[in-house]
């Protein structure tokens, strides 16, 4: 290796590294404060540290809220919603990729444009909805929406779809002359060989549902019934922020998040690979 390329390496190193540690701070600081005690948070500054260590966040967050019932409910919603979105999802983008029909193309375009919708558009509609089906403050008004693609539908059908059209025609074809219908094509063709790409799916759809915020708070007025990340509201009053208890309820919030992503690491470097390679 020429010295160029040395020093080229070691400087991109350098600026990983850095970047990496940029990343990581924010995190670190929320480590530190759900470490330190209430009323040294305001006094210690933005210490590297925390002076006294201690674990009395953790135990007022289990006795003074719920935070069972909501790590509870927030598995049980994000269960179902991550079912429900692979359930429309791959079924929809199946349906757009290998049946041929009239208008496909302009239902995929408009499909993508509610990509541009904000959920702050369609939160009144779905109140509504909701409320007609009686399903407010009630769990149910967090899943029902996935089984119809949601907030993240259109961004995985198209991931979906994109995927779907890697795979060979041929395969299809031979699986129809051996008596396959349409549905079995889909299960032992389709889905086994977009595995990567369903992963990816299905770290979105639990991410988008376990880290949503605004909706608990719309449909949800029992805090029995809340998720986790909605009770992170109930640390903040119309006075004062908790700022220890809420850095100790985020961190425990993201712990999902980041050992799922740890477990499904290896099929986002399996899409990568195989997005370029046929790309």
């Amino acid at each position: 290796m020429k010295m160029s390329e040395k020093r080229n390496q070691v400087i991109l190193y350098i600026l990983l590294t850095i970047g990496a540690i940029l990343f990581l701070m924010p995190i670190w600081t929320v480590l530190v404060i759900s470490f330190t005690s209430e009323g040294q948070v305001y006094t210690s500054g933005s210490a590297l540290w925390p002076r006294q260590p201690t674990l009395e966040n953790y135990q007022r967050i289990f006795k003074a809220y719920p935070f069972v019932n909501w790590f509870r409910n927030s598995a049980i919603v994000t269960s179902l919603y991550t079912l429900g979105q692979f359930i429309s999802c791959t079924f929809t983008a199946y349906a757009l990729t290998h049946f041929k029909y009239r208008g496909r193309e302009l239902i995929l375009g408009f499909l993508l444009a509610t990509m541009m919708l904000p959920f702050q558009v369609q939160m009144v509609p779905l109140f509504l909805v909701m409320t007609k089906l009686k399903l407010v403050n009630t769990i149910w008004s967090l899943v029902v929406p996935a089984f119809f693609g949601d907030v993240t539908g259109a961004v995985c059908i198209f991931l979906l779809r994109q995927a779907f059209l890697q795979v060979p025609a041929s395969l299809s074809d031979a699986a129809y002359v051996d008596g396959a219908n349409p549905f079995q094509v889909f299960t032992k063709v389709y889905l086994p060989l977009t595995k990567p790409y369903l992963a990816v799916m299905v770290l979105l759809s639990f991410m988008t549902s376990w880290n949503d915020f605004s909706r608990p708070l719309v449909y949800i007025s029992d805090i029995n019934r809340m998720t986790v990340t909605g009770g992170l509201s109930f640390f903040r009053t119309e006075w004062q922020i908790d700022w220890s208890l809420t850095m100790t309820g985020t961190l425990m919030a993201i712990l999902p998040c980041v050992l799922l992503y740890v477990f499904l690491q290896k099929y986002f470097e399996k899409m990568v690979i195989s997005s370029g390679v046929k790309g």
